[in-house]
């Protein structure tokens, strides 16, 4: 949500595990960013690929 208070240009998506997804839509949701971050549901400790244009270099950052 930084991300996009900083510059109203920039658009997200989020990778996490099914239940954070679902925390993290009611959050941003109530910030009104719900148009501006996308979301992946996705387990970043198996096997399975990221989407393909994945950037894996930002850390995950727990608010």
């Amino acid at each position: 949500m930084r991300c996009c208070h900083y510059d109203e240009n920039d658009a997200v998506t989020l990778l996490d595990v099914p239940p954070h997804i679902a925390l993290a839509k009611e959050n941003i949701a109530k910030a009104g960013l719900s148009h501006r971050i996308g979301f992946h549901a996705v387990d970043m400790l198996s096997d399975t690929p990221f989407p393909g244009e994945a950037d894996t270099g930002c850390p995950t950052v727990h608010y």
